[in-house]
C-alpha cells in the first residue's frame, strides 16, 4: 500500500491533544510542546513562581489562554518577560 504525504506539517499547537485546545488548563507537558521548551525549565519556573501555574494534587497545570497568549504575541518577545506581565495584569484584575 502507498504511504500518503501530508498536505502540509503538522505544527505543535495542532500536534497537541483535542482537550488541551478545549479545557481552561494544560499539561505542562503540552505546554512545553506548544512552546518549543523544556519540560523541566516550566517546572524549575512553576516552582519559583516566574510562571503562572495551578496545582492540582501532585501535577501542575497552566492557563490555556496563558499559553496562546505567548505563542500569539509579536516574535522576539521574552517568555519570562510576558509571564511577568500576565502576573502584573492578573494582580491588577483580582484586585479590582
Amino acid at each position: 500500500m502507498e504511504e500518503i504525504e501530508p498536505s502540509q506539517t503538522m505544527t505543535a499547537m495542532q500536534a497537541v491533544p483535542c482537550l488541551c485546545r478545549t479545557k481552561l488548563f494544560m499539561t505542562v507537558e503540552a505546554a512545553a510542546l506548544i512552546l518549543d521548551m523544556s519540560v523541566d525549565y516550566l517546572h524549575v519556573g512553576i516552582r519559583e513562581g516566574r510562571i503562572p501555574a495551578h496545582r492540582f494534587g501532585r501535577a501542575y497545570r497552566l492557563r490555556r489562554d496563558f499559553i496562546y497568549g505567548f505563542v500569539t504575541t509579536p516574535s522576539g518577545a521574552k517568555f519570562e518577560d510576558y509571564a511577568a506581565a500576565w502576573f502584573t495584569r492578573h494582580n491588577a484584575e483580582v484586585a479590582v
